[in-house]
């Protein structure tokens, strides 16, 4: 693959726009999920060869974000719309960091 493809390539993923769609999905599972993978993500933050990328510190900033929001929820099955609305935000941060 040469580099004006790659370029190409890149440029349409950044010009991408995210939809996330707060009702689809299991909340639960995903809050599960991420809380039991808590710690692991707090070794990745404390790596300094990981912290040297700046990109992949914004996908992890903003995975441990997520991880906080839902588990600072006690029912993510019983949210309001503007709380889902919020994590959807919160969602749609990751993939574009």
């Amino acid at each position: 693959m040469d580099e004006g493809t790659v370029r190409g390539g890149k440029r349409r993923i950044r010009g991408y726009e995210y939809k996330i769609d707060e009702h689809c999905g299991d909340l639960a599972a995903m809050r599960a999920t991420l809380i039991v993978q808590r710690e692991f993500l707090l070794r990745l933050l404390e790596n300094p060869n990981l912290l040297e990328h700046d990109t992949f510190t914004s996908l992890l900033m903003a995975v441990f974000h997520l991880t906080e929001e839902l588990a600072s929820r006690s029912d993510v099955r019983e949210l309001s719309e503007a709380d889902l609305l919020h994590i959807a935000g919160d969602m749609k941060r990751v993939y574009v960091s």
